[in-house]
């Protein structure tokens, strides 16, 4: 192996780089761009030298980290992986790892570089298993760089080490919270949004079922049996690899739950407006879903309940609008999950049992129930007087027959 440089006939110098022989014994030679200075064009035929004794594959010395995520993703070792796991690829790639590391030359990231980056998350106030999560899918690209395409030598995310001050953390303070929504802000959402908008059914949903957002639009008019007056849940819509995809509920939550009079009546009136529109509408359009994924060309027809008014697709995305109208018009806190806090809070009102409110949710156990959706507000403490009252009652007639 040995390098040299040449002038070009322009006045330029180039380096030439003549490396071991390939396996069938063709030539394996190595050109620099062209630099004015013959010490440039020493220095690069030097740094090809040294990246091949490195064991680096030299086309990949300039590879940016967003275009190694789009690699990774694409690589069959991912796509073989459960649906799921490549959702959580996608999102902490697209919300936090591309944002930071974007421009960077994947030789550039180094492990002083990922330990500066975990540690600004502890800061921000990220709870530690998200940050294990996030540290997790940057490990998982890194390898794919060192043995897959042989780009780096080491991963930089190894010993890395998350502060142990993330344990105590309860979150991002500028995220909106999933809190309890009041009766007099429920009363503004659907007066914003009221029957007959497109946002009106995606907060019926939330507020009178306790589905989830993907859940929710994943709902189709053969999930809903209105003589029986029950809703099945056996699906949710997520966006992986560019495509809106039918996949299992979270956690597996299959669940069939009861409808209340009032969302019975207004699904029959939406249903008659759907078939209404689909009447009259010659150019009413069809959506399919074949191998899952949503789409106009063809496979099973899917009828959602959640449409556009000519049967588009609507995707969970939308959901943004009613957000940014709660947020920024109405003065109110508010998030799609949200509705499922109120939801468990008016059955626990109502005298539903954890049990109970973790089933209809679809909860994978009881302490996610207690810990997060049992709002203590003055209805559930309310309800719980009377009861509270009777049994006092019953102790002191005890009592007093005890002591007579």
């Amino acid at each position: 192996m040995s390098w040299t440089v040449r002038k070009e006939k322009n006045g330029k110098w180039k380096g030439h780089v003549e490396l071991p022989r390939f396996a069938d014994g063709r030539r394996n030679r190595k050109k620099t761009k062209q630099y004015s200075k013959k010490r440039d064009a020493e220095n690069a035929a030097k740094e090809i030298e040294s990246l091949y004794l490195s064991g680096i594959r030299l086309e990949y010395k300039n590879l940016l980290f967003s275009d190694l995520c789009k690699m990774f993703l694409e690589s069959t070792s991912v796509k073989n992986k459960k649906r799921t796991t490549i959702e959580n690829y996608n999102k902490n790639i697209k919300n936090h790892l591309k944002p930071e590391f974007r421009n960077y030359l994947v030789t550039a990231v180094n492990h002083q570089v990922v330990q500066e980056y975990i540690n600004h998350l502890a800061n921000a106030g990220y709870k530690y298993n998200t940050i294990d999560n996030i540290k997790s899918t940057l490990s998982s690209i890194f390898e794919y760089a060192r043995v897959d395409l042989e780009c780096i030598q080491k991963n930089p995310v190894n010993d890395i080490k998350i502060p142990n001050y993330s344990k105590n953390n309860n979150g991002i303070s500028n995220q909106q919270k999933n809190n309890y929504i009041p009766p007099e802000n429920i009363e503004k959402l659907f007066e914003r949004f009221p029957e007959g908008n497109p946002n009106f059914l995606p907060l019926i949903f939330g507020y009178r079922c306790g589905c989830r957002d993907a859940e929710t639009y994943a709902i189709t008019w053969d999930d809903i049996d209105l003589k029986e007056a029950t809703l099945d849940i056996n699906k949710q819509l997520q966006y992986i690899d560019k495509h809106w995809c039918l996949v299992p509920p979270k956690h597996n939550s299959y669940r069939k739950i009861g409808l209340d009079e009032d969302t019975v009546e207004l699904l029959k009136r939406e249903r008659a407006r759907q078939e209404k529109f689909k009447s009259e509408d010659e150019n009413f359009m069809t959506v399919y879903e074949k191998d899952g994924i949503i789409n106009y060309d063809g496979g099973k027809p899917v009828d959602f309940v959640i449409k556009l008014e000519h049967g588009a697709f609507k995707s969970p995305n939308t959901r943004q609008h009613i957000a940014d109208v709660a947020h920024h018009e109405l003065q109110i806190p508010y998030t799609y999950h949200s509705l499922r806090h109120t939801h468990a809070t008016i059955l626990a009102e109502e005298g539903y049992s954890p049990y109970d409110v973790m089933l209809r949710l679809g909860h994978k156990n009881i302490n996610v129930t207690l810990k997060y959706y049992m709002h203590n507000t003055d209805g559930t403490r309310k309800a719980s007087q009377p009861k509270l009252e009777e049994i006092m009652k019953k102790l002191q007639e005890k009592w007093l027959r005890n002591n007579s």
